[in-house]
């Protein structure tokens, strides 16, 4: 048999072989085709039911049970044990299908419970609303209220994250103020419509929106004057109002309503916990108002009106002696006086100070040229002596050089013996000297500590006279702070400035006398 016709009867074989299994592979892909056919025709004769009264087909596992009881019924099932996504579905076909049931504002509550249950407070707060406004006469009220409440404070507490400076309750409304607003709208006689009034105007603040701040701590105080939340509210309106105009260039009538409201807080409310955090705030208050006084004073003293300036100066010291102008002020009154008596500008006293300082740098520079020659002339004459010196001592030592020669042989006999007995001096003086240096470490350790002792009880003392003084000042009980003072700069000059004091002191004895 030729070699051309194996070739062919082999290639017709390949070819038959293909064919056959092309054929089995699709018979088998038909046979898979049909029994997945087959499986979801039964699966859905299961899951799908003829309705005879709507004429449609329908999955009973998406439809509500026969009555709104046993639909309630199922979903609570899911609810107690805690499968939230099955009953807020169940609840929710509730709804849909018995929105007028008696089962509902319960369905509606527990849909909203759902929610908060899979950590999704707005949403939930959101169905919350739905009881009050479709079910008003529903006993969940109260609770809605309170849950309502939470998801408000949650809201609240939260981190407000920042990106690049910016929040992103700078573009959205925050959900803690449409939630507390909720509250305070709908339900204003409950027990948390005070406390939502209040927490609104703390989200407020947080925010940096101050003066609708100012208005929902108002309201609390308006609505509910009787309520715990009146006393903080009444605070935070103070605080409130100060940070609503920060600077020094607005009209000083709300600095000064704040000042008032904490005045009168802190005198209504003396035991309450804030009422020290007041103080302080107060305290800044009282230094943005002696702040501005002191820069008006700085502008007339910049203009070279003395008078006036010494004016607002006077008005510092006098109306805010315990702002921290005080002593600055008492300094700027010095220099204007001074200059005033003298009838001289700030710029004329400045020149007459800087020739004064010339000159003496002049005087200066010839002293030190004159100290430099003379100690010139002290450097030749000590190495002049010094060198006479030298001479002398080496004619002596020459000297004694030869008068050692001849006591050689002597002195080398005894040198031995004179040795030995010098090492056990010396041995013996070392032992004395030690115990010497360790009795006198002793006794100055003794001393430290007995010094130390003294200086902490005097400057316990001096202190103790020195807040004495500070508090008759304060009294404006001139003389005792004077003689207390004056016993301060006896007993320690110098401290704390006490000699500022007695100056100021005199002052203000010597303005009271021409007073009066």
């Amino acid at each position: 048999m030729s070699p051309v016709r194996n070739n062919s009867i082999s290639r017709n074989k390949t070819g038959v072989f293909h064919f056959v299994r092309k054929i089995i592979s699709n018979g088998v892909r038909r046979i898979l085709i049909l029994l997945a056919l087959l499986s979801f025709c039964l699966d859905a004769h299961s899951f799908w039911i003829w309705s005879p009264k709507t004429k449609k087909w329908k999955n009973p596992k998406y439809s509500a049970l026969a009555t709104p009881y046993l639909q309630y019924k199922q979903a609570q099932k899911f609810f107690d044990e805690g499968k939230y996504k099955d009953a807020y579905r169940e609840f929710k076909k509730l709804l849909a299908n018995y929105p007028d049931s008696k089962e509902a504002a319960e369905a509606q509550y527990f849909l909203a419970y759902c929610l908060e249950k899979l950590d999704k407070p707005y949403e939930a707060f959101l169905e919350y609303r739905k009881v009050i406004d479709s079910y008003p006469n529903s006993q969940r009220i109260n609770e809605v209220v309170e849950r309502q409440y939470n998801i408000g404070e949650f809201f609240l507490n939260k981190e407000n994250k920042k990106l690049l400076g910016m929040s992103f309750y700078d573009f959205v409304e925050h959900p803690s103020i449409e939630i507390f607003t909720e509250i305070v709208k709908k339900v204003p006689y409950s027990e948390y419509a005070p406390r939502a009034q209040y927490k609104l105007g703390i989200i407020l603040m947080q925010l940096g929106r101050y003066s609708e701040a100012r208005d929902a701590f108002q309201k609390t105080l308006d609505n509910y004057p009787d309520s715990e939340w009146a006393a903080p509210a009444k605070y935070q309106l103070a605080i409130s109002t100060s940070k609503a105009f920060p600077g020094t260039d607005y009209d000083s009538t709300y600095l000064k309503e704040a000042t008032e409201r904490l005045d009168e807080f802190i005198e209504e409310h003396p035991e309450a916990k804030i009422s020290s955090e007041a103080a302080d705030q107060l305290q800044t208050l009282r230094n943005r108002e002696a702040k501005k006084l002191f820069d008006v004073a700085q502008f007339y003293e910049t203009q070279t009106q003395y008078d006036s300036a010494l004016l607002y100066y006077e008005k510092v010291v006098k109306n805010y002696p315990d702002t921290d102008y005080n002593l600055e002020a008492l300094a700027k009154i010095d220099e204007l006086e001074e200059l005033i008596e003298g009838d001289i500008t700030k710029e004329e006293l400045l020149r007459q100070e800087r020739e004064e300082e010339a000159k003496a740098r002049k005087e200066e520079k010839i002293r030190l040229k004159e100290e430099k020659k003379l100690q010139k002339q002290r450097f030749h004459d000590e190495k002049i002596r010094k060198k006479q010196e030298l001479r002398e001592e080496k004619l002596k030592e020459k000297q004694e050089k030869i008068a050692q020669a001849k006591k050689a042989r002597q002195e080398k006999i005894a040198a031995k013996k004179a040795k030995r007995e010098e090492l056990i001096r010396k041995k013996k003086e070392l032992r004395e000297k030690k115990l010497r240096e360790r009795q006198e470490k002793i006794a100055q350790k003794e001393e430290a500590i007995k010094k130390r002792r003294e200086r902490t009880e005097g400057l316990e003392r001096v202190e103790e006279i020195y807040y004495r003084a500070l508090t008759l000042f304060a009294e404006e009980d001139y003389e005792s702070s004077y003689e207390n003072f004056k016993e301060v700069e006896e007993i320690s000059p110098g401290y704390k400035n006490t000699h500022y004091y007695i100056k100021n002191i005199l002052t203000l004895m010597e303005r009271k006398e021409s007073d009066d």
